[in-house]
């Protein structure tokens, strides 16, 4: 029974995952497998016939299944030769080098495994008495699922409960097979054992069940990044890639860079990982900077940020581009976007895109003006790693003293949440906001002051921890911490240009990266995750500004730039310099600028230390705790490590040796206590000494313990020689009330040779 949980749960995941369609198909065939394999064990057959007579029925099982339910209508046979056919375009198309979006093959391929597990993993365990070769598969499967699934709801606890039966089940099977080494032995044991070693083997699978649900999930990991695998797509990635291309992927699509909400959190360095490679032979001067955007969110509350402005409609590239909106100081510019990391469907793209080179899904709002105002893009189809996409975008690079001149329309009614506050704003913040742009005449002298503010009197910090409970993040931010990284500065510019009437949004995505100017390329890495807040300008429309005192400013000058100052001179303007500092989770930003003076660190909750070293702590726990507590598992283990260092030439640890050997019985390993002591006492004994010797040459130094030496003695003979176990818990029960002697023994012998030199 639960063995046939163990698998059943395992062929489970699949379908709740949702990787496809038709995936019913694998606990199907799981549960006629474990059926079979169980037919099977009542059988004379052998490993051979028993392989073949599976394979046999299996695909006999599975092709009547996927004919009768899955398929074009019609009589069984033409339904299979259509499905072969299917079959065979998928490997064409592979093989060709392109992607696949027939999903079937790998439901079929599913099926086929859960099929195998069930029936030989079946096989294995119960005839072959191979537990850890059985249990090896549908681990392997669950863990796989888990991995490269972010599922909700159910599908969550496929892990936990996956592990807790398997638990229950090598706790079941040892004590079997120790029942039955009892029997053998005419151990006497008691009546109580059975429950006992049951209550505890439950404990600790609940102990581990537990460790295992509070880890991060596996996919939260980063192994990609933490291993340092390169970005760029190994010849083997690419096949899977395109074997994989009609799932859905729940999981391993990238979600976790900007999610649909940013809540406002303590912040982390997110290393070095590359995201993108952008190319284009625009020649941008100053005040140009590209900001790539992802996201735009509109409304705040109890320190989230969440999206209501916009609508999704469709965008068709074969259309042309949309509308222009008719902006002023706009460059165009057309970009070549190379994804690097784990597939996703949101496009990266710099200021107010017209056109994507794919169908995708435009979340946009009518503007004031002419055109539509494009907040977010996501493709229809999904960009792997290698991918390329196109874009045509009209970047700003308007100068101050026109936007000074921009005055104030009316937004759109569909835009009029750009100017609203949360429910209970702080009037601090408002107070604050209005001492700030106290004689500041326009919007964007508004924004300029509060942009400065921010820059002077709140130091950049990284990895600065998240607000208390109960607390309004962005209060205490400008109040309380006065530190924090980008979130938090764009955050608190959005809401005080709001609160003094200026139209603002808070978008992300990441900054320009490193320009190499010669080959007009920029590389976007995981450390330029960054936020930003964006104002509304009248004939100009949304154009950024730069809060976070860890990038450099972004100066609009007075005038234009003279004309013979040639784009590569002019590229290291462009380049904000200084260590990037953003995490995925919670977009972040470049860290502090070469001459900025480096914050103070704040130390990190003792609790939050805590919590965070048994979260990444508790996988290795669990290996841990399965070798110390849990005999098989270790011996197995062992076992494999003295074989690989045989295999090349080398000992193995003694330690290791002893884990990999089968437990002494009770009176081999207090006889083995009791073997060394005649050396210990001073009497010299023969290599080919019988244990009767040693327990006379024991006794003749302590007299009158000589019945508990024979006991240990005999006992050990008995069993060793003949056969007989002793009464289980006499041996050790001697052994206690002998060692004490024989240390006073072994003490007054070093004594004696203390105190009388040369004599022993």
């Amino acid at each position: 029974m639960l063995w046939s949980i163990a698998v059943l749960v395992s062929a489970m995941a699949l379908p709740q995952a949702d990787w496809a369609d038709n995936l019913w198909l694998v606990p199907a065939l799981a549960s006629v497998g474990l059926a079979l394999g169980s037919l099977l064990l009542l059988t004379r057959f052998s490993g051979g016939g028993a392989f073949l007579i599976a394979s046999g029925y299996g695909l006999a099982v599975m092709l009547w299944l996927a004919g009768t339910r899955l398929g074009s209508s019609g009589p069984l046979q033409v339904r299979l030769l259509d499905l072969g056919a299917r079959v065979q375009r998928y490997f064409n198309i592979v093989r060709s080098g392109e992607p696949s979006y027939d999903s079937l093959p790998f439901v079929f391929a599913a099926s086929a495994a859960f099929w195998a597990i069930a029936v030989f993993g079946t096989w294995w365990l119960f005839r072959m008495g191979k537990l850890w070769l059985a249990l090896s598969l549908p681990a392997l499967a669950v863990f796989l699922n888990d991995y490269y699934s972010h599922s909700e709801g159910t599908a969550q606890l496929n892990l936990p409960v996956f592990l807790l039966v398997v638990l229950a089940l090598i706790v079941r099977i040892e004590l079997t097979g120790h029942r039955r080494g009892w029997g053998l032995r005419r151990a006497q044991t008691s009546p109580h054992a059975s429950v006992q070693i049951t209550q505890a083997g439950i404990v600790v699978s609940l102990a581990l069940v537990a460790a295992a649900w509070i880890s991060p999930h596996l996919s939260d990991l980063h192994i990609r990044s933490f291993l340092g695998i390169a970005a760029e797509p190994s010849p083997l990635q690419g096949l899977f890639s395109d074997a994989l291309a009609g799932l859905r992927s729940p999981a391993s699509v990238q979600t976790g860079l900007f999610g649909s909400s940013l809540k406002l959190g303590p912040g982390q360095d997110p290393g070095q990982i590359e995201i993108f490679v952008a190319e284009t032979s625009a020649v941008l001067p100053p005040p140009v900077r590209l900001y790539w955007r992802a996201r735009v969110y509109d409304s705040y509350q109890d320190g989230e940020w969440t999206t209501e402005v916009g609508s999704p409609t469709p965008f068709d590239p074969l259309s042309g581009d949309l509308p222009d909106s008719g902006h002023a100081s706009r460059i165009p510019i057309e970009v070549r976007v190379t994804w690097s990391l784990s597939p996703t469907r949101l496009i990266i793209f710099p200021g107010e895109v017209s056109w994507v080179d794919r169908p995708a899904e435009m979340r946009r709002t009518v503007q004031a003006g002419p055109g539509v105002d494009v907040l977010e893009v996501s493709s229809d189809e999904l960009v792997y790693p290698g991918d390329s996409f196109r874009i045509r975008s009209m970047v700003d690079a308007s100068l101050s003293a026109a936007l000074r001149r921009a005055g104030r329309v009316p937004l759109h009614p569909s835009e009029e949440a750009y100017t609203a506050l949360p429910q209970g704003f702080s009037a601090e913040v408002r107070r604050l906001a209005e001492e700030i742009t106290l004689g500041s005449a326009t919007d964007y002298d508004k924004a300029e002051a509060i942009v400065a503010w921010l820059r002077t009197n709140i130091r950049y910090d990284r990895a600065s921890p998240g607000p208390p409970e109960d607390v309004d993040p962005v209060e205490w931010f400008l109040f309380e911490s006065r530190r924090g990284f980008c979130d938090y500065y764009a955050s608190a510019a959005v809401l005080m240009l709001r609160s003094v009437g200026v139209p603002s949004r808070l978008a992300v995505g990441f900054d320009q990266g490193q320009r190499d100017a010669d080959l007009g390329r920029y590389t976007v890495t995981a450390a330029d995750n960054h936020a930003w807040p964006e104002v509304y300008f009248p004939g100009f429309g949304w154009l950024e500004f730069e809060p976070t005192a860890s990038e450099l400013p972004l100066d609009r000058g007075e005038a234009a730039p003279a004309g013979g100052q040639a784009a590569d001179e002019l590229g290291d303007l462009l380049v904000p310099r200084g260590e990037n500092t953003a995490d995925l989770g919670d977009p972040t930003e470049r860290g502090p600028a070469p001459n900025a003076e480096p914050p103070d660190r704040i130390p990190l909750d003792a609790a939050q230390i805590a919590m965070a070293v048994l979260r990444f702590a508790a996988l290795p726990l669990v290996v841990v705790l399965m070798l110390l507590l849990l005999p098989p598992v270790r011996r197995t283990v062992a076992g494999a490590l003295v074989s690989a260092t045989q295999r090349a030439g080398r000992p193995a640890p003694d330690v290791i040796v002893r884990w990999a050997s089968s437990p002494p019985s009770e009176a081999a390993s207090t006889f083995g206590r009791l073997a060394p002591w005649p050396a210990r006492l001073g009497i010299r004994m023969d290599t080919d000494a019988t244990p009767s010797d040693r327990a006379r040459a024991i006794a003749a130094v302590i007299p009158d313990r000589r019945e508990t030496v024979a006991a240990i003695t005999d006992a050990y003979t008995a069993e060793r020689y003949g056969g007989v176990p002793p009464v289980k818990g006499d041996v050790r029960r001697a052994w206690r009330s002998l060692r004490l002697d024989l240390y006073r023994a072994g003490l007054a012998r070093l004594l004696n040779m203390v105190l009388q030199p040369g004599a022993d």
